[in-house]
């Protein structure tokens, strides 16, 4: 039996990922990177949605993973996930205002598109909710509906309103929220 089959950091894996292009033979190369690529943002995800300065947090083991990952060659994601890794820090430390700098420059770099894009900011905006940084709260909602500004219509735009709904709930203005949630939802269908 495997063990350890979704932990990129276990034995099986780092040997699979070293040797992908032997897996390219015998299963599909998207389906090879797709599983890759749910392992390592799986693993990621684990630090993205940690409690701030919990003692669940464990530094050597985070340190093992973002040098394994900075080691990584020829994996296009590779950009992505030493920034999620590190705007996750910032969240762990409890620096709030470092983690949403990080945000600005990771997004600055071009590294994120549609997809990847939108996931990097949902896991951090959602944890700044959890906080009572209200001047944070409020900086994140302006950006965000810059950003939502950028698409014009349907799933991205309405993503970023929705998330814009949650800051608002954070800010304690409920009502405005609803509103947004429910234009979100039709902006979702426009075509």
């Amino acid at each position: 039996m495997v063990y350890n089959i979704s932990d990129p950091m276990s034995p099986v894996l780092k040997k699979m990922f070293r040797d992908r292009n032997r897996f390219y033979q015998i299963v599909a190369k998207d389906s090879v990177d797709m599983f890759l690529d749910y392992t390592f943002r799986s693993r990621i995800g684990k630090y993205v949605w940690n409690k701030p300065k919990t003692s669940k947090f464990n530094e050597t083991e985070y340190n093992n993973y973002l040098q394994y990952v900075k080691g990584i060659h020829n994996w296009e994601k590779k950009p992505q996930y030493i920034a999620t890794l590190y705007t996750a820090r910032h969240w762990i430390d409890g620096n709030h205002r470092a983690m949403l700098d990080e945000m600005h420059n990771a997004l600055r770099y071009g590294i994120f598109n549609d997809d990847a894009k939108l996931s990097y900011i949902q896991g951090h905006i959602i944890q700044l909710c959890t906080t009572d940084n209200q001047p944070l709260i409020a900086e994140a909602y302006e950006w965000m509906r810059q950003i939502a500004d950028e698409y014009p219509i349907g799933y991205y735009r309405s993503e970023y309103m929705r998330l814009q709904a949650r800051l608002l709930t954070a800010q304690g203005k409920s009502d405005e929220a609803k509103e947004l949630e429910e234009k979100a939802r039709k902006v979702r269908m426009t075509q």
